[in-house]
């Protein structure tokens, strides 16, 4: 229980779609035994929870996610792309629940109308992600030659203690670029040694 306990710790410090992939993963463990609406909303949740890690993981990737939500169109179809992959889980878990609990029900609660809204849902959602997609790699063709970013970055120069943010063009290598308070070519990042940096 306790390394359960931590490993859910852990994963709240990195994201809630992280956390929500754990859940839905050991939810999926504890339905196997049990009916089958369980193990259905089970797996439509680990599937949820699958695409909104990607989803984060990508966001925050280190080449791709500068690029991810960096103007209004961008942060525009995240956020739909998001929204719709949340109505398709939930109407596809509704819909199942109705079909299971309630097979008799009509009318636009009943199990069809909200499955034909998931896939309606689900595919809206895809072809959003695709043009979210098609905008970074666009975006980052754009910019990508004369982008420069803040990187959190230290000296090892003897001579030189500078430890704080530096902007440096995105296609130059970190080592080939100087301090800027000694001019040294001996800046690393932040979390890294030298000999590390070096490799």
């Amino acid at each position: 229980m306790e390394k359960l306990f931590g490993i859910v710790k852990d994963a709240l410090g990195h994201s809630i779609a992280q956390t929500f992939l754990i859940f839905s993963g050991i939810l999926v463990i504890f339905s196997l035994s049990r009916s089958p609406i369980l193990i259905i909303i089970s797996f439509s949740t680990l599937i949820y929870a699958l695409i909104a890690h990607y989803l984060t993981a990508v966001r925050r990737h280190e080449s791709l996610g500068r690029y991810a939500i960096g103007n209004n169109p961008q942060a525009i179809l995240f956020t739909i792309t998001f929204i719709l992959f949340f109505v398709w889980w939930v109407a596809k878990i509704m819909g199942y629940f109705m079909y299971f609990r309630y097979p008799p029900a009509y009318g636009f609660l009943s199990h069809t109308w909200l499955l034909i809204i998931s896939m309606v849902a689900l595919i809206i959602a895809i072809i959003f992600f695709i043009l979210w997609f098609i905008c970074i790699f666009y975006n980052k063709h754009r910019t990508g030659k004369n982008l420069k970013i803040n990187y959190r970055v230290r000296c090892f120069c003897k001579n030189c203690d500078f430890n704080g943010k530096t902007k440096i063009p995105l296609k130059r290598p970190l080592k080939d670029h100087p301090c800027p308070w000694c001019g040294s070519y001996a800046l690393v990042k932040k979390n890294e040694c030298w000999y590390c940096a070096e490799k």
